[in-house]
Parts: structure tokens; C-alpha cells; sequence
């Protein structure tokens, strides 16, 4: 083999490499951005519930058990969406990263 020949083959396998890990970091910030995105989501829904749940509290100084019990289960409800959605977060890393192992030890197949 030349040594042109094995420059030309080394340029290909960085190449290759780069495109990979353009690829994974691209999957890696969609993944990241959908989870923010949620998150955020979840907290605007949370923070205008516990703004209207403070409004009551200071206007009308008492509650029915049943505003509480709304109150107490909304925020269950927020806590349960942001844990889903960090499941849903690491389920995708986790397949990125099984992707990546598996296309490292198949030579980058």
C-alpha cells in the first residue's frame, strides 16, 4: 500500500468518524431540546396553578377540601409528567449510546 493511498483510507475513516458524531450529537440535542420543551410545558401549566391556588388563598382566606385536594393533585400530576418525561429522556439516550456501542464494536457499520 502506498502512502497515499493510506492517507486517502485515514481521511476516510475521520470522515466517516465525524459524520457519526455530528450525527449523534444531533441526536443528542433533539432529544435534550423535546425534554426541555416538555419541561417547560409542564411548568407553565404548574406555575399558573400555583399562582391561582396563592389567589385563593389570599382572597378568600379559606378553602373547601375540595380546592385543596384539586391543588394537591395537580401538583401530583405536574411531578408525575416531569418523571415521565425524564424516562422518556433516558430511554432515548440509552438508545443512542446502544447505537453508538454497537456501531463501535461493528467497526462503524
Amino acid at each position: 500500500m502506498t502512502e497515499t493511498t493510506q492517507h486517502q483510507e485515514d481521511d476516510e475513516d475521520f470522515s466517516s468518524a465525524a459524520d457519526e458524531h455530528l450525527s449523534i450529537a444531533r441526536q443528542l440535542l433533539d432529544a435534550h431540546r423535546m425534554h426541555v420543551d416538555k419541561i417547560m410545558e409542564t411548568l407553565r401549566v404548574e406555575m399558573d396553578s400555583m399562582r391561582d391556588f396563592e389567589h385563593k388563598i389570599m382572597n378568600d382566606k379559606k378553602l373547601s377540601e375540595e380546592e385543596v385536594l384539586t391543588y394537591f393533585e395537580s401538583i401530583g400530576l405536574c411531578l408525575d409528567q416531569r418523571t415521565s418525561s425524564g424516562e422518556v429522556l433516558q430511554d432515548e439516550l440509552d438508545r443512542i449510546a446502544g447505537t453508538t456501542t454497537t456501531d463501535s464494536r461493528n467497526g462503524g457499520e
